[in-house]
């Protein structure tokens, strides 16, 4: 299990006024989840990204991004879903990035090797849907 990781490790910069990276964040192909502690579906798609993260096998990256206000909320969470895979809080999102925020919670962004957006889900998936949709980005560099 890993534990809460430095922002810096995936390139989120969360302070008042800074903006998140993208394209440092997800150097790779990449899942990006966002998800909220409260959210039943959010709950429920955990155990599938901790799958997708073992089936991961270094080929692309899980990373999940918390959309929650409150920090110990956040912590909360974490400590006691046991994510495997490392998770971030933001808390600005930029006017201009690479990547628009995300619409609802649970939301699945899948990007390519340059941290480009090709693909989105909203709702809970399991982890195999989600591998399929990411394999291609590994493989191709595009999305089905």
């Amino acid at each position: 299990m890993r534990k809460l990781i430095p922002f810096s490790l995936v390139g989120f910069l969360l302070t008042a006024g800074i903006a998140w990276a993208c394209t440092t964040c997800a150097k790779g192909p990449a899942v990006i989840a966002f998800f909220r502690s409260n959210c039943d579906a959010c709950l429920k798609e955990l155990p599938e990204l901790n799958k997708l993260h073992a089936l991961s096998d270094g080929k692309f990256k899980v990373i999940g991004v918390s959309v929650d206000e409150d920090v110990k909320l956040y912590e909360k969470f974490v400590k006691e879903k046991k994510a495997s895979f490392p998770t971030v809080r933001y808390v600005h999102w930029p006017d201009k990035g690479t990547l628009p925020p995300p619409l609802n919670v649970p939301m699945l962004y899948y990007t390519d090797k340059d941290g480009k957006l090709k693909g989105k889900g909203l709702g809970w998936f399991t982890a195999e849907y989600m591998e399929a949709q990411v394999l291609p980005l590994v493989d191709k560099g595009e999305q089905k």
